[in-house]
């Protein structure tokens, strides 16, 4: 529960700041230049048992009083809803665009997919009818060749999971990996 709720606490300041057009990267880094501050990052939300289900726990046994427990849970369990109307947003003057998610683990460098946040993200952007590719370094049968091959013809190419290897592929190939796409919208989560 304690990881949960200061996660929920970052990615509702992302909210906010969001809303304020603040860049919560900065705004966040700034704040932890305080000694006994240590805001977390935000992200699409949590996964692996331990922090996406236990939690949950402790509502059920006392709702009364696990009132912030089950607040935070509220948060990150929101946050690929979140994340999705991001990427819709930034899609939306592309007709039959192509999305291709890249990391499906439930956290960076992983191979676990135990309630991944990025599984829903791809799973409510096809329910809403789009089309998306999705692939994992880390994961049997969702490996890719290059992220330039990946990104091929594709309108947005969103970093739902950020591996290592991922990170260095796109910072020595991002203007690659942008002229394979179709529209080179990349985003990073």
């Amino acid at each position: 529960a304690f990881p949960d709720v200061n996660i929920a606490f970052a990615n509702e300041l992302s909210l906010i700041a969001e809303g304020f057009g603040i860049n919560i990267k900065e705004a966040i880094a700034i704040s932890n230049k305080h000694p006994r501050v240590n805001i977390h990052k935000p992200g699409i939300g949590v996964g692996g048992h331990c922090i996406g289900v236990d939690p949950w726990f402790l509502v059920e046994a006392d709702k009364m009083h696990a009132t912030l427990i089950h607040a935070a849970r509220k948060i990150n369990d929101s946050m690929p809803e979140v994340t999705v109307n991001k990427i819709i947003a930034a899609i939306s003057k592309i007709k039959n665009p192509k999305i291709v998610t890249i990391g499906l683990s439930y956290k960076p460098d992983v191979g676990d997919l135990r309630e991944s946040p990025a599984i829903e993200v791809v799973r409510i952007l096809r329910e809403k009818g789009y089309d998306v590719a999705d692939y994992d370094t880390l994961i049997v049968g969702k490996k890719y060749d290059s992220l330039s091959a990946a990104a091929r013809n594709a309108d947005c190419l969103a970093m739902l999971v950020e591996h290592t290897a991922v990170l260095k592929e796109l910072a020595a190939k991002e203007a690659e990996i942008k002229a394979a796409m179709r529209s080179p919208i990349i985003m990073r989560f």
